[in-house]
């Protein structure tokens, strides 16, 4: 190889070592801030989870599934409010 070809071949070996580094802090970051957010509401009164359609077992399954939790929580929601529309007809 020449100078220039390894110079090239190191400058994109240390480009991809820094974007899966980068990508690694992200998704931690945002582990964190998930479960940041998922442990204020565990401290939530029961019937205030209740009152947004969720329950603490729900928050705890959150917890443990990968994130992002939104989507999670938001089916709980959704089938809870099904359910109380149709116990209400």
């Amino acid at each position: 190889m020449t100078l220039v070809t390894e110079a090239t071949v190191e400058t994109n070996l240390f480009s991809a070592v820094v974007r899966a580094m980068s990508v690694t802090l992200k998704a931690r970051a945002a582990r964190r801030a998930q479960r940041l957010a998922l442990g204020e509401l565990l401290h939530m009164d029961p019937a205030r989870l209740a009152d947004l359609g969720i329950s603490a077992d729900d928050v705890l399954e959150a917890m443990a599934a990968p994130p992002p939790a939104g989507p999670l929580l938001a089916d709980r929601r959704a089938s809870r409010s099904i359910a109380a529309r149709d116990a209400a007809r």
